[in-house]
């Protein structure tokens, strides 16, 4: 089993240039990744803004759709009205 493994693992580097040797001895500093609670509530509202700003953007252009279709139909229907109009002429 660890061979097979081995051995995916060795293709999967061929196959994507990965080259684990690049990131040996690189040991990085994630002290400094902690968040306190007024930093997560900060994200946390700056997130729902954009949800609500994504949310907005989204139903304006589905009522622009709508709107669009609507008046295609009633252009359709006024085209057509025209059209047997003038044919019982």
């Amino acid at each position: 089993f660890f061979h097979w493994l081995s051995t995916a693992f060795g293709l999967l580097v061929l196959l994507c240039s990965y080259n684990p040797a690049k990131f040996v001895g690189r040991d990085e500093d994630d002290r400094d990744m902690e968040a306190n609670y007024a930093s997560i509530q900060m994200e946390e509202r700056r997130s729902a803004r954009l949800a609500r700003q994504e949310d907005d953007e989204e139903l304006r252009r589905i009522m622009d759709e709508e709107r669009r279709e609507k008046q295609e139909r009633k252009r359709k229907k006024l085209a057509q009205k025209a059209v047997v109009d003038a044919s019982q002429d």
